[in-house]
């Protein structure tokens, strides 16, 4: 469950009533913390304890405030605070970018054929700051090629944060895709690789944060596979992983 520096956090985001609804029936801490046990458990909705508001409510909050814009308004607080707290700019200047390809539960929805790991999965492509912290996530079918993930990444990540200068990436994010994008948003796309003729495992430097940040997904059993139809519903879980993240850092010792 919350704690109570956690939900003074998450409070003021959460609507008491939202357009065309009546006010909300259920009290709303409960609610998200049916939400975070589905994160951190993985388990189906109707599977929820029944301490909880009844399944079909907490879903039903789950989509409602993913339409509004909760979540996203959430982690971007959130993220502003994380970063002052560490010593940083409100607004980061340097994103770090990469792809992760995750099987696909078995339910419908939007998925490809990845020719690399040769397997039907989703690519989620992940914009995080130097901290390690979500700028903005893309998910879309496997056989979608990194480079063409980047002018939704890279217009979105614009959109949130003027401030950003350049962007890190590897070495699939390359071709004239790229470089139209990075002359449209005016962020500078820099590729990083290892230095000549090295062999064998190199850490390179800065890219290691968003392999960092890919390998936190496995903290949440919700995001251990692709379990959502959409592709909306997987951006949002990966959103409200980092905002669990986020409170456990500002809350740190916190009782």
């Amino acid at each position: 469950d919350l704690s109570d520096a956690e939900w003074s956090l998450i409070e003021p985001f959460v609507p008491l009533q939202q357009p065309l609804f009546t006010e909300t029936k259920y009290d709303r801490r409960n609610v998200i913390d049916g939400i975070l046990y589905k994160l951190h458990t993985g388990c189906q909705w109707r599977l929820l304890p029944n301490d909880f508001p009844p399944w079909q409510s907490v879903a039903k909050y789950f989509y409602r405030y993913q339409r509004l814009g909760v979540w996203e308004s959430l982690r971007a607080q959130l993220h502003r605070q994380v970063r002052l707290a560490e010593g940083r700019a409100e607004e980061p200047t340097l994103a770090v970018i990469d792809s992760q390809s995750v099987k696909v539960a078995g339910q419908g929805g939007e998925r490809g054929f990845d020719a690399h790991k040769r397997v039907k999965s989703r690519k989620r492509s992940l914009a995080v700051d130097i901290l390690g912290l979500l700028l903005t996530v893309y998910v879309c079918a496997a056989s979608v090629q990194d480079r063409d993930t980047i002018p939704n990444l890279l217009t979105t990540v614009h959109k949130r944060y003027p401030t950003l200068k350049a962007a890190l990436v590897d070495g699939a994010y390359n071709g004239e895709v790229v470089s139209r994008t990075s002359e449209q948003v005016g962020i500078q796309v820099q590729i990083a690789q290892r230095a000549v003729g090295e062999r064998g495992f190199h850490v390179v430097p800065k890219r290691w944060v968003v392999e960092r940040s890919i390998a936190w997904l496995n903290n949440w059993r919700q995001l251990s596979k692709e379990f959502d139809r959409t592709t909306a519903s997987s951006q949002t879980w990966i959103t409200i992983g980092f905002v669990d993240l986020m409170l456990g850092r500002l809350t740190a010792g916190v009782a």
